[in-house]
């Protein structure tokens, strides 16, 4: 008994702590590499960040992939209706990291393996 709690708590804790770890340092970035080959990295990073096992993505904007959108799981032939949207997730950078901003909770996540550029402002 004690053992799980103990593996939760910390499963949490290493959950969480990408969230915890950021400062205001952020810039807007875009994803430095949209080929097919970096994007099937930048979905395994995503679905390891969030905690998926994998994920699928909306349209993504290859020449300014500054917004990322996470498509809900297929629904099964026996589940019907599925009520479950698409998550968003602004890119930014920081300190050469690439992060992702997730709009509806603003929670931060760090993405391994994936390398951003910053928006330069207009």
């Amino acid at each position: 008994m004690i053992k799980r709690l103990t593996v939760s708590v910390l499963l949490c804790v290493m959950t969480c702590s990408a969230c915890l770890a950021v400062d205001k340092g952020l810039q807007p970035a875009k994803l430095a590499d949209t080929s097919d080959e970096a994007l099937v990295k930048l979905s395994a990073s995503v679905a390891e960040a969030l905690g998926e096992g994998q994920v699928e993505f909306g349209p993504i904007d290859k020449g300014q992939a500054t917004v990322l959108s996470v498509l809900p799981p297929r629904s099964t032939p026996l589940e019907g209706n599925n009520p479950a949207l698409p998550r968003s997730f602004q890119v930014y950078s920081q300190r050469g990291g690439c992060w992702l901003l997730e709009t509806a909770t603003s929670e931060y996540y760090q993405l391994q393996d994936v390398s951003c550029d910053l928006v330069k402002a207009d």
